[in-house]
């Protein structure tokens, strides 16, 4: 997440993500004022969130093996999940579906209802800054 321009996997969710988070609240706020209270409290939540590392291998690691995979990711995956260690990257690519061969459904239908997507960028959320849109991308974005 920490190195993510957005929010999804879809690609959607982009600009300031604790924007993003905050409006998963949406559905349960009583009024502004409670909107304020949380949107107080989501740049913590995010400093949380890209605070977390993975856990430790539990399990003896073989070197070899290590060296294997890793010349197998640096030459198949890397392009699209980025790198790892001291120069760690991530491209950020958005796959389009047809390259992907999966379900187009979620990427094209994630947000297909135009209503939201105007109602959240026209909001608060997508014209104070810094802002935060929503729009369907038609790909997905690698995880990481």
């Amino acid at each position: 997440m920490s190195k993510r321009n957005a929010g999804f996997y879809t690609g959607s969710g982009r600009g300031e993500h604790s924007k993003i988070s905050s409006a998963a609240a949406l559905l349960t706020m009583t009024d502004s004022s409670e909107a304020r209270a949380i949107d107080a409290h989501a740049p913590d939540l995010m400093a949380y969130i890209k605070s977390i590392k993975p856990p430790i291998f539990p399990e003896t690691v073989e070197p070899a093996l290590v060296e294997q995979g890793k010349m197998i990711f640096e030459n198949t995956c890397q392009r699209c999940h980025g790198s790892y260690g001291d120069q760690a990257s991530y491209p950020n690519y958005l796959i389009p579906v047809s390259e992907v061969g999966t379900d187009p459904l979620p990427a094209n239908a994630h947000f297909a209802l135009n209503e939201f997507e105007s109602w959240y960028n026209g909001s608060w959320y997508g014209v104070s800054a810094p802002t935060a849109r929503f729009a369907t991308e038609g790909g997905y974005l690698p995880l990481r």
